[in-house]
């Protein structure tokens, strides 16, 4: 959300990680461009939004990269540990990650299933999990909607 930078560049300042950490104001998905990013629900909880695929009075226009791409241009080779939280386009963040997955670059990976945001982007509940697996990750439930991902020995 366009609106959280601002908070979390502060917080990031403020707490001393500059260094550590880089605040982008961009997307994560599948492919390189721009989608819609619908902010419908800005007022019942500052900061919750996500992907659309359609447009509605309460979406923006917002930059993708995938992560293939953004790790590719910053010269980062591996990936220690990914948290992906995109409000139902956790799939889209995987597919975008596909050379860095199917290299074993990513060493963990948690993300969640957010099953009624993914309806609206018309991906299956098992669309992760199916492409984790199939590019040699084991798929884990950690919690009702939460998975661990690791690359099989």
């Amino acid at each position: 959300s366009p609106e959280n930078v601002g908070p979390l560049k502060k917080n990031v300042c403020k707490n001393g990680l500059n260094e550590l950490i880089t605040v982008m104001p961009i997307a994560l998905g599948k492919e390189k461009g721009f989608l819609k990013f619908d902010l419908a629900n800005e007022s019942q909880q500052t900061g919750w939004g996500g992907l659309s695929i359609r447009n509605s009075p309460d979406s923006i226009d917002v930059q993708v990269d995938t992560l293939d791409s953004y790790t590719n241009k910053n010269n980062i080779d591996h990936i220690k540990f990914l948290k992906i939280d995109t409000e139902g386009a956790d799939t889209w963040v995987l597919y975008g990650s596909e050379k860095l997955l199917r290299e074993k670059k990513i060493k963990d990976i948690v993300f969640e299933s957010n099953l009624p945001r993914m309806k609206l982007l018309n991906i299956d509940q098992n669309d992760a999990n199916d492409f984790l697996e199939n590019c040699g990750y084991g798929v884990e439930q950690t919690g009702p909607w939460e998975f661990h991902a690791y690359p099989k020995a």
